[in-house]
């Protein structure tokens, strides 16, 4: 493995021969090893020509390591790409299971093991060689790709001789099913003589028994498949059906469709190979024909088709050896096939709509009546009222369909497939590279609405760097498409040849985009890939690959090596594609906590090490084991139905006419509306520096101030009138206006702190602050020790001020690691005390005066991970569930924390906790609403079941909440999901799935005074106006070309 943007070059030097080599030169042939030996003994002296670029077969430039004599086999490897879409770093292992070959039945760890991957940077996990990787010659195998923090993956195969090439992204648990369909099988079809493989990986906790059906042109079942469609998988293990192994199914008839089902979940994932090795292959995820999020108003989405389009990226390689054919060599065509995965439905007014590239209507064609599972075969160049060119695809009914683009280049032999993309407002696509090594990218970006058209901001990175090196502003047709060609198209001409990077697309108006990516590989005869860009939800801590392969041999023809003058031809047999049987993971474990703490000590359990992001598969919370497990849950959440009002009530606060605020709305950390009705949007991190927002009313005045001081300055009679609003400033009772450390009194700032900077540590205050009872300031504080990390041991906590400077009291808090991880805050300052006339409080909700609230309930709250404290005492209030068991008692204690809190509009604090509750049959996992009444806590709620979370909250964290006036809960989410609750009920659940939400994690959610919400992310912000009747959605595919010039 090595890091994407440090590419490197050798030379591979032949290495003496085995005593295995000179067997099989003498003809001694029994082994499938000795075959690849006997090949590299007759090649000779022609070795020393061999050449690597990169390292061995190393990164995306070793995708044709070797210029290799005829004689050569042809083994197939791998490149797991793994690209970290954040601003933090992330650590990454991944582990194989093998599944046939030299592998099989063995658990590795790649050998360089848990690699650091900085911020928008991405690390190469490289299978073409054995010292990489620690995977032996001839092995297929299944990966599992685990991270300290969500990332994406993409799965690179290629073929060493010739450069045949594939590509899939690998993805997350949430994605895994009982039920998927495979639209197309090929046995020996056309005269590249297809074959088709099916592999399938166990995600579920026990033994899977899975079967695969496969079914012909008309939909009629095979029945001659019998045991050979049966597999056993271990939990964790993976297997093939390779369609060579199956007698029943007719050679050269044209294939069919195929549905493999299992009783655990799993992914699956199809591919073509061909017969002869004289092609180019393909890998395609199959389609999930059992989720429970399909809606038919949403059609599927392919972002390229084409008729006759000319691609040719390549062309402007510099690399020496670019002068061959490549893979997207002349005009290519598409074919799309559409399968129906009703399992009893027949699909009668299936439709497929063809958007051309420059916008005129589509081209609509009506499927005939498909029953359950069967597909029908749509070539491009068979309608014959259809143009050469670039189209969208949308393909519609009112059953699920299955869909698959496959592009075929007839006069090279290239061959490039894909799914249906997901539409999102932000889609990274985490690889794309322009003359690099004989490489460049061509990305398609479909509008999904048909009515409308749709602006988007095309940006190209280089792995590691958030600095664009080149940025475009795209218009698409109502439900087109455009081509992006990065070594062709003029507004990329300031990426360089040599870029490997990754690539950005974001909506500016509130139109989904989906996207696909192709590779042309010049340095080969036929090699081409696609895959899918991929939405902020896509990316997940845990992803999972159903296939790689490491110099794997089983899907290639037999060798043709040409005889010497005294050699005699001897006829060799193919090895066939056959699964080999799986064992149960050894892999790494979770990190489950301890579940009891020493007697004493007033801190909770540290909790499961989490990744940030969604969910688990939408299920009543299981009862799991408190053990060891064999990979990390993912956190992509499930895949929504859209809510009510998922399509409209949507806006943007900060359009085009407020140029400033639009500029930084995606660093917006904290949000408050003020009793008057005006907004404010603190931006960045706490600090005086930080520049404010602020909204009038009526939404139509917009103000921008480059410091929350300044604001603080020019606005104080109205700030000192209406009072307080959270987390930007509090108002005591003589009219000072406080932040943080300083307090306006209308006349000058005043400072009650400093930050220290000492030699053995420091200490720094942020721009923070809340006021109890007596009007002393509790400041979060967060100080560095001298301890035996180099960078020093950070320790926060509140220091309480009085308003000439002294301190009066401090706390300490204990340090929680997923506190930084899942960025939540370090404590939550909280209050419902009064301040002139009223207060305004979280979420924009104004409290009336109230009566003086119970002894020891105090007016401020300090809302800390592990416990509640009620200044002016420094005491932690445990939360429910989270106290220590009675002494004597045998209960297990729990582990948890706080993860957000707000105040109802009844002036009463709300916690929201997750807590990993301990049984001695194992734990389960909850996320509860806690009340605090003043002298005690009132009957938590939890809200673990139900349509926001479904009981699945194993990943997932609340991080941010907000009430509206009428006592509605709004609650974010680490995974990007929205909800409302109200009486023990939810109401709109949302996610990037069924609104314009990015996935990105929630900062922060306003409700303001008309009972809009507003959330903050960081692709900046989204309002939202309950109440808003829902608009029928369609589903699309960005693209499909029939004979279309394209760059040309």
């Amino acid at each position: 493995m090595r890091e994407v943007d440090t590419p490197r070059t050798r030379a591979i030097r032949p290495a003496a021969l085995s005593e295995q080599a000179r067997a099989a030169g003498d003809g001694k042939i029994t082994t499938r090893e000795q075959r690849m030996a006997r090949t590299q003994a007759r090649a000779g002296s022609r070795m020393a020509g061999w050449v690597a670029i990169g390292a061995v077969a190393a990164g995306i430039g070793g995708l044709v390591s070797r210029t290799a004599s005829p004689q050569a086999p042809a083994p197939r490897s791998s490149q797991i790409v793994v690209f970290n879409p954040g601003r933090t770093a992330v650590d990454v292992s991944v582990a194989y299971r093998g599944t046939d070959g030299a592998c099989a039945g063995q658990s590795v760890q790649h050998k360089a093991g848990r690699q650091s991957v900085g911020a928008y940077g991405a690390a190469i996990f490289d299978l073409g060689s054995e010292t990489d990787s620690g995977l032996p010659d001839d092995c297929r195998a299944a990966a599992v790709i685990q991270a300290s923090g969500v990332v994406m993956g993409v799965i690179v195969d290629r073929t060493d001789k010739d450069g045949a090439t594939a590509a899939y992204n690998a993805t997350p648990r949430e994605a895994a099913g009982l039920r998927f369909g495979v639209p197309r099988w090929r046995k020996g079809d056309d005269h590249r003589a297809w074959r088709t493989r099916i592999h399938a990986m166990n995600l579920g906790t026990g033994p899977a028994r899975a079967s695969v059906a496969f079914f012909d042109t008309a939909g009629r079942a095979d029945t001659g498949c019998g045991a050979a469609c049966n597999q056993t998988i271990e939990a964790g293990g993976a297997a093939t059906w390779a369609v060579d192994d199956i007698a029943g199914l007719a050679e050269g008839k044209g294939g069919g469709s195929a549905v493999v089902r299992s009783d655990q979940p799993m992914l699956v994932v199809a591919g073509d190979v061909p017969a002869a090795g004289d092609a180019d292959t393909a890998l395609v995820p199959a389609v999930r024909a059992d989720d429970p999020a399909f809606d038919p108003s949403v059609p599927a989405l392919v972002p390229w088709a084409m008729v006759g389009r000319v691609f040719g990226a390549g062309a402007v390689s510099t690399d020496a050896g670019a002068d061959r054919a490549s893979g997207a060599d002349g005009a290519g065509t598409t074919t799309l096939v559409v399968q129906n995965l009703d399992e009893q439905a027949r699909a009668s007014g299936a439709v497929v709509d063809l958007f051309p590239e420059g916008g005129a209507p589509p081209a609509s064609q009506k499927l005939p009546v498909l029953v359950p599972s069967q597909s029908h075969v749509l070539p491009l160049a068979g309608i014959g009222d259809l143009g050469d060119g670039l189209y969208a695809v949308q393909a519609r009914a009112s059953q699920r369909l299955g869909v698959v683009q496959a592009t075929d280049w007839l006069s090279s032999g290239g061959l490039a497939a894909a799914g249906p993309a997901a539409p999102g407002l932000t889609v990274a696509v985490p690889l794309v590279v322009r003359a690099f090594e004989g490489q460049s990218s061509t990305v398609f970006v479909q509008n999904s609405d048909p009515d409308r058209a749709a602006n988007a901001v095309v940006e190209v990175f280089p792995h590691g760097d958030v600095k664009a090196l080149a940025s475009a502003d795209v218009n698409v047709a109502a439900g087109g498409t455009v081509a992006l060609d990065l070594a062709r198209d003029a507004r990329f001409e300031s990426v360089p040849n040599g870029t490997r990077g990754w690539l950005r697309v974001r909506a500016i108006d509130q139109v989904p985009v989906a996207v696909h990516a192709l590779v042309d590989v010049t340095r080969s005869r036929w090699g081409v890939y696609a895959f899918e860009g991929q939405p902020s939800a896509a990316a997940a801590a845990a992803l999972f690959a159903p296939v790689v392969h490491a110099r794997y041999l089983g899907d290639q023809p037999p060798p043709t090596a040409t005889p010497a003058v005294t050699d005699t031809p001897r006829a060799t047999s193919r090895a066939t594609d056959t699964p080999a049987p799986t064992a149960t993971p050894t892999g790494p474990a979770t990190l489950t906590p301890s579940p009891t703490r020493p007697g004493g000590q007033t801190t909770t359990a540290t909790p499961t090490d989490t990744p940030v992001g969604g969910t688990d598969t939408a299920t009543p919370p299981p009862v799991e084991t408190a053990t060891v497990t064999p990979t990390w849950t993912p956190t992509r959440p499930p895949t929504a139905r859209p809510s009510p009002a998922a399509d409209s009530g949507w806006f943007r606060p900060f359009g085009p006419e407020a140029p400033a605020a639009m500029a930084v709305e995606d660093q917006v950390r904290r949000m408050g509306a003020a009793g008057d009705g005006v907004r404010w949007f603190r931006v960045s991190e706490p600090g005086y520096d930080d520049k404010v927002i602020v909204v009038e009313r009526d939404r139509k005045v917009i103000r921008v101030f480059d410091s929350l001081r300044r604001a603080v300055e020019a606005e104080y009679a109205r700030i000192r009138r209406q009072g307080a609003v959270r987390d930007l400033w509090e108002v005591d009772g003589s009219g000072r206006v406080w932040i943080g450390k300083g307090f306006f009194d209308g006349q000058r700032w005043t400072e009650v702190a400093r930050d220290e900077e000492l030699t053995e540590g420091g200490a720094r205050y942020e721009g923070r602050a809340v006021l109890d009872a007596d009007d002393r300031a509790w400041l979060p504080v967060l100080s560095t020790a001298e301890c035996e990390r180099p960078t020093g041991c950070a320790l926060a906590g509140v220091r309480a001020f009085r308003p000439d400077g002294r301190i009066a009291l401090e706390i300490t808090l204990s340090p929680l690691d997923e506190v930084g991880r899942l960025d939540l805050p370090r404590v939550m300052l909280m209050s419902s005390r009064r301040t002139g006339p009223g207060r305004t409080v979280a979420g924009g909700s104004r409290v009336p005066p109230a009566p003086q609230q119970a002894p020891g309930a105090g007016e401020a709250w300090i809302v800390a991970p592990e416990g509640l404290y009620l200044p002016p005492s420094t005491a932690a209030v445990a939360y429910p569930s989270l106290d220590p068991p009675a002494p004597g008692s045998t209960a297990l204690r729990n582990a948890g924390y706080a993860t957000a809190s707000t105040v109802r509009p009844d002036g009463r604090l709300a916690v929201l906790t997750w807590v990993e509750m301990q049984f001695p049959r194992g734990v389960t996992y909850h996320i509860f609403l806690n009340v605090w009444m003043g002298d005690g806590w009132a009957s938590p709620q939890d809200l673990t079941g139900g349509a926001m979370f479904r009981g699945a909250v194993k990943h997932e964290r609340v991080t941010a909440a907000a009430y509206a006036s009428d006592g509605t809960l709004w609650i974010g989410t680490a995974s990007g999901r929205v909800g409302s609750y109200k009486l023990g009920a939810w109401g709109y659940t949302f996610s990037s799935a069924n609104s314009p939400l990015s996935g990105d994690p929630i900062r922060d959610i306003m409700v303001d005074a008309d009972g809009s919400v507003y959330i903050a992310t960081a692709s900046g912000v989204l309002g939202f106006t309950p109440g808003q009747e829902p608009k029928p959605r369609r589903i699309f595919a960005p693209a499909i070309v029939k004979s279309h010039p394209l760059g040309r």
